[in-house]
C-alpha cells in the first residue's frame, strides 16, 4: 500500500503537470497573438498612438495636480510667521506672471486681427487696381475703335 504522503505528492505533481502544460498552451497562444499584432502594422501604430494619447493625458493631469498643490501650500504657506514674506513674494511673482501672460495673449490677439485686416485691405486695393486698369484698358479700347 501507498502511504497518504506518497498520493499526495502523486496528486500535486499530476495538478502541478496539467498546470504546466495549460501555462505552455497559453504562452504558446499569447506568442502567438503578439505575432500577429506585429505582423499588422496599422495595428502597432494604433496602439501606439492610443499609449501615447494616455501617457500624454497623465502626464497633463499629473503636472497640474502637482502645479495646484504647490500653489495650495504656498496659499497656505502665507501666514507662517517666519517664511510668510518669502511665500508672499512667491505669490506675488506668481500673480505677475499670470498678468503677464494674459496681456501676451490679449496682444497675439489683436497683432492677429491687425495682420487680417492688413491682408484684408490689401487684397481689397489689390482688386481695385485691377478693376481701374480694365476700366483705363476697356476705354482706350473703345476710343481707339471710334477713330
Amino acid at each position: 500500500m501507498t502511504s497518504p504522503k506518497k498520493k499526495l505528492n502523486w496528486r500535486f505533481r499530476r495538478k502541478l503537470s496539467e498546470t504546466e502544460r495549460a501555462s505552455r498552451v497559453a504562452t504558446g497562444r499569447e506568442i502567438e497573438e503578439y505575432l500577429l499584432y506585429l505582423r499588422s502594422p496599422w495595428r502597432v501604430m494604433a496602439v501606439n498612438f492610443f499609449a501615447g494619447m494616455m501617457r500624454g493625458l497623465g502626464a497633463a493631469v499629473g503636472a497640474t495636480a502637482v502645479i495646484a498643490f504647490s500653489v495650495w501650500i504656498i496659499a497656505k504657506a502665507v501666514s507662517l510667521p517666519v517664511i510668510g514674506e518669502y511665500f508672499t513674494d512667491v505669490r506675488d511673482k506668481i500673480d505677475e506672471l499670470v498678468e503677464e501672460a494674459q496681456i501676451s495673449d490679449d496682444l497675439r490677439r489683436v497683432e492677429f486681427i491687425l495682420r487680417r485686416i492688413e491682408a484684408n485691405t490689401s487684397e481689397s486695393l489689390a482688386l481695385q487696381e485691377v478693376v481701374a486698369n480694365t476700366d483705363v484698358t476697356n476705354e482706350q479700347t473703345a476710343d481707339s475703335s471710334e477713330q
